[in-house]
């Protein structure tokens, strides 16, 4: 993970889109096929309240991860944009179960992150 200039490039744009919330989406993949499951960082106390209704529901399709919700100041997309931001790593392609779920069910992904969504909303 890194911030190149593109992402400043990003983060300039949707500092300008007055949104209340941002999500973004990634896959990991690791050397390890063993290494599995989804997690959700942060940065701010707002982008807290959004990431740990999407990480609680996000770990209950791909569990796996020691820590499901992750403080992360370092990445532009969380320490620098305006909104409430959530950075949504949804499983490791590099693992069997996590791949199947993301080629053959993205469906309930994209459901999960709806969802935790949904219950942040629900609470303001």
């Amino acid at each position: 993970m890194k911030n190149d200039p593109e992402i400043n490039k990003t983060v300039l744009e949707v500092n300008k889109w007055g949104a209340d919330v941002g999500i973004s989406l990634h896959c990991d993949s690791s050397p390890n096929p063993g290494a599995h499951g989804a997690h959700v960082m942060y940065c701010s106390d707002f982008g807290k309240q959004l990431a740990s209704p999407i990480a609680y529901q996000l770990a209950l399709l791909l569990p796996g991860r020691a820590e499901r919700l992750v403080k992360n100041t370092r990445l532009a997309m969380l320490r620098a944009t305006r909104p409430a931001w959530a950075y949504c790593e949804c499983g490791f392609v590099s693992n069997e179960s996590d791949a199947f779920v993301l080629r053959d069910h993205l469906d309930q992904v994209a459901a999960a992150i709806a969802r935790g969504v949904k219950q942040y909303a629900e609470k303001l």
